[in-house]
């Protein structure tokens, strides 16, 4: 059982960019969900030393063109995963100030939108939606001890 559970939809929107997209990461064969997966969520973007891993990822074409992807996460340590949620959120939309509202919409950050990847769009998708099917609230003491300037790791 995962401490956050989330669905992320996207629609392709250039199936040869995704396929090319999906080769670049690593996935040169395999089914379309795999490459799907591959390209939005980057599987790899969950290190343990962050504080958070993904324990699930299950992609389902509702249609041709567009995928839902369910993403069970285990957090070992909320300050970690806040503060490189914050670094990585800084780093794609120069806001110093966001602060996530739950720990799923960090891991929706840090898998999704604000990691080192460029935007979905040159890649061949776009994200549609997202929704929390198990979430829960930042603990206001991991949020003041993640925000602490010193207090966040590189990215490695």
């Amino acid at each position: 059982m995962s401490d956050i559970e989330l669905v992320i939809v996207v629609n392709i929107t250039d199936m040869d960019e995704l396929v090319v997209s999906a080769a670049d990461y690593g996935c040169d064969i395999g089914s379309i969900e795999e490459k799907v997966t591959r390209v939005a969520v980057g599987p790899d973007n969950a290190p343990l030393d962050h504080g958070y891993e993904i324990m699930t990822i299950n992609t389902t074409a509702t249609t041709t063109k567009q995928f839902e992807i369910a993403i069970g996460i285990n957090v070992s340590d909320e300050r970690k995963m806040i503060a490189e949620a914050r670094k990585c959120y800084e780093g794609v939309w120069q806001d110093s100030e966001w602060r996530p509202a739950s720990l799923g919409e960090a891991a929706y950050e840090l898998l999704c939108a604000s990691n080192e990847r460029p935007g979905a769009d040159l890649l061949g998708f776009e994200f549609v939606s997202q929704d929390y099917l198990k979430d829960r609230a930042v603990d206001p003491e991991a949020l003041l001890a993640a925000s602490a300037a010193d207090d966040i790791a590189p990215r490695i």
